[in-house]
């Protein structure tokens, strides 16, 4: 089983891809959370590289979090990703509370 919290990562990067600047504010707590310098700088690369080709990255944080969800069990397999309540943050909590235990 795997302890890297891929959308969390993914959140992470959407952030530095937002606002440059904020790249080194975002690594620091990035890290003290589990996520390796290495995935944090490929998890940038990725979401620019989707940025570019048109794909809505908060659509893509959100998509990752639901598949991660159902994949990991924290996400009943018969939660809609229609459900305008399944927010992003709400997905956030479920996946952290997940990989915290």
């Amino acid at each position: 089983m795997t302890t890297l919290n891929r959308p969390y990562t993914f959140e992470l990067a959407a952030m530095v891809l937002a606002d440059p600047g904020q790249h080194d504010d975002v690594k620091a707590p990035a890290e003290r959370n589990g996520v390796g310098p290495d995935h944090f700088e490929r998890a940038i690369l990725t979401v620019t590289a989707l940025a570019a080709s048109g794909e809505r990255i908060e659509d893509f944080v959100r998509r990752e979090y639901i598949l991660d969800g159902w994949f990991h069990g924290y996400l009943p397999l018969d939660a809609s990703p229609n459900d305008t309540s399944l927010t992003t943050w709400k997905l956030g909590q479920f996946a952290e509370a997940h990989y915290r235990f």
